[in-house]
């Protein structure tokens, strides 16, 4: 008798098992690197308003309350900044490596990447240098934003403001 009620159960088990969604699936890869192309070319170009245009909706919002800048300034003011902070800076090499990035969904249901992601660049005051990091693709009302995490400080913030990160680890 169990293995006639067992039987039916296993069936419709295997029957939906494809059906069941993965937490990080083609179209979500797909999303991510369409979005790592569009801030590539932002941050190459020295597009500062294209790398903000990436950057989370909610950070953005924790940004203004930080800085006390209305939210609809902060892009204009932040951009400026960039520029005058990056203006003796050159980027001599940057890839996001999607290949290698790990996936994920958070215990509330946010879809997750990290990228590792290597910049070189040069400046006056401290020469040639190499920052090996890690870029946080999450995704937020059905699109993907990225944020670079080059400390463990930044990372805090980040779990601050989405706290379904607060058990997940940031990669070496």
């Amino acid at each position: 008798m169990k293995t006639l009620i067992a039987t039916p159960l296993l069936i419709t088990a295997l029957i939906a098992a494809p059906q069941i969604a993965s937490a990080f699936d083609d179209s979500d890869r797909a999303g991510v690197e369409a979005r790592v192309a569009t801030f590539e070319a932002a941050f190459t170009s020295r597009d500062y308003a294209g790398v903000l245009d990436v950057l989370p909706p909610r950070l953005l919002d924790f940004m203004s309350e930080e800085l006390d800048i209305p939210r609809a300034e902060l892009a204009d003011t932040m951009t400026k900044q960039m520029g005058i902070f990056l203006s003796d800076v050159t980027i001599d090499a940057f890839a996001m490596d999607t290949a290698s990035m790990t996936t994920g969904e958070t215990p509330e249901g946010t879809t997750y990447a990290f990228i590792p992601t290597t910049t070189t660049f040069t400046s006056p005051e401290i020469g040639t240098r190499t920052l090996e990091s890690q870029t946080l693709a999450l995704e937020e009302g059905g699109a993907w934003y990225l944020t670079r995490i080059e400390m463990k400080q930044q990372y805090d913030i980040v779990k601050g403001i989405y706290p379904g990160f607060a058990g997940i680890p940031l990669p070496d």
